[in-house]
């Protein structure tokens, strides 16, 4: 089976629709999917080492977003 994703870049209005931001994600699958597996390591460790008792709220979201920006993903611009 063969799969091929096509864009037209040269079209007009490519930059104006989701055109763009389909494209993006397609170039960063590869790193979404190491961010995936980093935070899911952050998280285990989190639970797994940390002798309190809470996490609090702003710290995971911290981590969460450390690793995000580590990986120089683009939320909004993908279109979430």
């Amino acid at each position: 089976m063969k799969i091929i994703f096509e864009f037209d870049t040269t079209n007009p209005d490519f930059y104006d629709c989701n055109e763009n931001d389909k494209l993006y994600r397609m170039q960063n699958a590869d790193e979404m999917a190491s961010c995936l597996s980093d935070l899911a390591e952050k998280i285990r460790s989190l639970v797994k080492w940390d002798e309190r008792e809470q996490i609090s709220k702003d710290e995971i979201e911290e981590t969460f977003w450390g690793v995000v920006k580590d990986h120089h993903l683009d939320f909004d611009r993908m279109g979430y």
